[in-house]
């Protein structure tokens, strides 16, 4: 394509070919229309990629952000950047959509919540599993819940975002303890209110 338009877009956003001749004029243009066009495609995300939800929305905001660098700083052509990140962008809505119809494709896409703590007891193997210590529960009571003694947790999550939610126990809750003993003693139910 050799003509006025050419030339016009040349001198403003730098010759594709020669990418050691962009100077700063051209790497702002390439910026504010990489942005602009870039901020369109990724609001076709319906707001998933912005929300940050899970690995699976993360992921695609690294090779988003990286594959738009590329198109700015002339590392690769801006229409193929845009165009490579508008695939993208429409592949996850895809994946997106069929998880959202799909539980198993969901699960297998985003992975799943794992219990913490269920009824003040703290589930231990999930916790190793989860490589979160006692230390980082404990942390995490207290800025979620302001709640420092796990024996006042209904349920607290890891949630498949990798944040912990917590549900604290009511205070009017009763608290069940089970406590078994050896050598025939039947197990002890006590229930405190």
């Amino acid at each position: 394509m050799n003509g006025p338009l050419s030339e016009m877009l040349t001198s403003v956003f730098g010759a594709v070919s020669d990418l050691h001749a962009l100077t700063l004029g051209h790497m702002v243009a390439r910026a504010a229309v990489i942005y602009v066009i870039g901020l369109a495609v990724i609001r076709l995300g319906r707001n998933r990629l912005l929300g940050r939800n899970t690995g699976f929305d993360i992921v695609l905001g690294i090779i988003v952000g990286s594959m738009l660098s590329r198109g700015i700083n002339g590392a690769a052509p801006p229409l193929a950047t845009l165009g490579a990140v508008l695939c993208l962008v429409l592949l996850h809505w895809g994946l997106s959509s069929l998880a959202f119809h799909s539980g198993w494709f969901d699960r297998l896409l985003k992975g799943r919540r794992e219990s913490l703590v269920e009824d003040g007891q703290v589930q231990t193997e999930t916790l190793r599993r989860a490589e979160i210590s006692s230390q980082d529960l404990h942390e995490a009571l207290r800025l979620v819940a302001q709640i420092d003694d796990p024996g006042q947790v209904r349920h607290a999550y890891i949630e498949r975002n990798g944040r912990i939610s917590v549900v604290p126990r009511l205070r009017d809750e009763p608290r069940v303890f089970e406590v078994a003993v050896r050598d025939g003693v039947q197990t002890v139910r006590v229930e405190l209110a």
